[in-house]
Order: C-alpha cells, then structure tokens, then sequence
C-alpha cells in the first residue's frame, strides 16, 4: 500500500512539474461526492497544501509534497477535495525530502464555503498530519509549478451559482 502511494504521489509531481499546459486543471479539487449540480457555494474543500497567497511554500515547509488519497473510503489522487458540508475521512500521502507515508485523518463538522488545510510534522522517521479550518477566504488557495519556472498560485472558487466544476 505504502509502495503504490509513493509511485502514484512521484507519479503526480512528475506530471505536475512536465505538464506547466494544465497546472489550472491540476488545481481543480476533485468531487468528492456524485451529484456535480451541487452549488460549489455549499461545498468544502480539503487541500493539504491549502494556504493563501504570499510565499510559496511546500506542505511541510520544507521541500516535500502531500497528496489526498482516499475521502470516506473512495481511492483517488489530488491536490485537492470538494465536499459537501460534515464529517469526513481522508488519507493523506506525503513525501518529505526521501522520506515518505501516509495519514488517516478526519475532520469533523466541515462547513460549506471553508478551505481546510494540512501541515505535517516530522520527527525523525515518524510523521504526524493536522488538519485546520483555514476559514472562508477568497484568497485561499494551492501553489502548483516548478519555482522559477511555471509556479502559479490557484485560488479556490465558491462563486455564487457556480456548480461542480471550479477551482
């Protein structure tokens, strides 16, 4: 399970980093839920790289990378998550540096309009994730790209009327 993570999370950088044509669509939180008629203005977004715009910088600070991998038992990979409003579980991959691993983490009581972030914390070999409400910004957003090269911030949208298909 650890193996197949760390080649589909190598795998997504590789694409990221090649591919600066579609980094917008790389942005895009993936539906986490089936009905794509959904207002985005009354769904969550998860991203454990969620931050706002200044900086760009990793989601463990330090040169590593996180990946969502698994919502409410669904495999799949993304930079980020849309969800409906409560209680949610997800899995998160990570690679800091050459070390890599993955998290369970849920995070109760998720509101509609709310960006919810990740930071991974090393210790040693050892890696504990927390996950945080960042709030209801229009600021929020993820950095995708190779820093001097293609890097772009891509803030998430929860525009009024707009239905399954923004950032």
């Amino acid at each position: 399970m650890v193996r197949k993570m760390l080649f589909l999370v190598l795998l997504s950088l590789a694409a990221v980093a090649l591919d600066g044509c579609s980094l917008a669509g790389k942005a895009r939180p993936v539906l986490a839920y089936d009905d794509a008629s959904v207002p985005l203005a009354e769904t969550a977004v998860f991203s454990p790289g969620a931050q706002h715009p200044g900086v760009p910088i990793s989601a463990d600070g330090q040169g590593g990378g996180a990946f969502v991998t698994m919502v409410d038992g669904k495999e799949l990979l993304a930079n980020a998550v849309r969800v409906r409003p409560g209680t949610h579980r997800f899995a998160v991959g990570y690679i800091v540096f050459r070390a890599h691993g993955g998290a369970q983490v849920e995070i109760r009581d998720m509101k509609a309009g709310h960006v919810y972030g990740a930071h991974i914390d090393r210790m040693g070999d050892r890696f504990a994730v927390r996950t945080a409400d960042l709030g209801s910004s229009p600021d929020l957003g993820i950095y995708l790209g190779l820093k001097g090269v293609n890097m772009d911030f891509f803030p998430f949208d929860f525009g009024a009327g707009a239905k399954g298909t923004g950032n």
